[in-house]
């Protein structure tokens, strides 16, 4: 892909974003000016403690706020009203019965993790609410995320991650990710990790900042410039190029604004 496509491309998606707030946002006072026809998916708090043996992990939930903790065993507290929690074939699997029209005004999601489990496999599809993750750690990590902040504290993907995200900021704030491939959507990127093997990040529209662990001289940086200022290790950039000649290679495609790259011993 071009710069120039690329350009083209962020600013449709910048453009897309704006359109789909706004019409949420005209269909949520009509629904309201006609006497809320949505149904609330707040219900009662309800505790679930998962039985069998648990390898992997499926989220799908609307705009909840969600929420990862460590724990001692496994636990899901939740006050969805539509929420089905089972253990199949390996699985833990959280999932809504419904979504469509519903208020999710108050409404949480939090499992609690064994400290130190790792997962084989992590796919994670989450609506537009808040994301907080303390610590996740899986073989295999697909994350899916709509409009809303997401933090995670520390994350670790030991053969591959894939990541989406969606209208709003993303902060990863330690960890150690294997083959990343990462595409933003609108909202700001702060990334501190490990990256290693062959990474991607696909910059959207919004600030990035970019904290690599493990010193300069483990990376082979591919930059692909567009719209903004880039700036590796306090160099500005004026095109595209390729830097350092470490094992770990990342290729960065900007998008629509500035982006900032570190490296961390």
């Amino acid at each position: 892909m071009t710069s120039e496509q690329k350009i083209i491309k962020y600013a449709a998606i910048a453009l897309a974003v704006l359109l789909i707030a706004s019409i949420v946002f005209g269909a949520m006072s009509i629904v309201g000016w006609i006497g809320g026809i949505g149904k609330s998916a707040v219900g009662d708090n309800q505790t679930y403690t998962p039985e069998g043996e648990i390898n992997s992990l499926k989220v799908e939930i609307g705009a909840a706020e969600f929420k990862i903790v460590e724990s001692e065993i496994f636990k899901v507290e939740s006050n969805l009203k539509w929420l089905d929690v089972k253990v199949s074939g390996g699985t833990l699997v959280l999932h809504e019965k419904q979504k469509n029209n519903a208020d999710y005004d108050g409404a949480v999601l939090t499992i609690y993790i064994p400290e130190d489990f790792v997962f084989s496999d992590a796919n994670i599809n989450t609506g537009a609410g808040k994301l907080t993750v303390e610590r996740l750690s899986s073989g295999t990590l697909h994350l899916l995320l709509g409009a809303g902040e997401a933090i995670i504290n520390n994350l670790t993907a030991t053969s591959s991650a894939e990541i989406e995200g969606g209208a709003g900021s993303l902060s990863i704030l330690g960890g150690s990710i294997k083959d990343l491939d990462l595409e933003m959507g609108v909202g700001k990127l702060d990334l501190d990790a490990s990256l290693l093997g062959d990474s991607e990040l696909d910059l959207g529209v919004g600030e990035v900042k970019i904290a690599l662990q493990g010193g300069r001289d483990s990376y082979t940086l591919e930059i692909n410039k567009a719209i903004g200022s880039i700036q590796i290790d306090g160099e500005s950039l004026s095109s595209s190029r390729t830097i350092g000649n470490g094992e770990r290679t990342v290729e960065i495609n900007g998008g629509i604004g500035d982006i900032d790259v570190t490296f961390k011993e």
